[in-house]
């Protein structure tokens, strides 16, 4: 789900470079959203070998902070008062 990989992006050092195609789709994702500044770079091909893809993530956007913020908020325990 994206929103736990921006979880994640919020507690590691950015930029953060990723390679799977996992990580690349969820990258992609954020950024198309708004949620992530974000750089998808498309690597040269050697010989007949398919390209493969890398992505940069520079970023989380006011946005995805306020996402988060309240992502989080909504998932929190209610607390019932004594």
């Amino acid at each position: 789900m994206p929103l736990y990989f921006l979880m994640k992006l919020k507690h590691v050092q950015l930029p953060l470079r990723v390679n799977t195609p996992e990580e690349i789709r969820l990258v992609s994702v954020l950024k198309a959203t708004g949620l992530i500044e974000a750089e998808i770079h498309a690597l040269e091909s050697i010989g007949r070998y398919i390209p493969s893809q890398a992505a940069t993530v520079i970023c989380i956007t006011e946005e995805g902070t306020a996402k988060l913020d309240s992502w989080i908020g909504d998932r929190a325990p209610i607390r019932r008062r004594a």
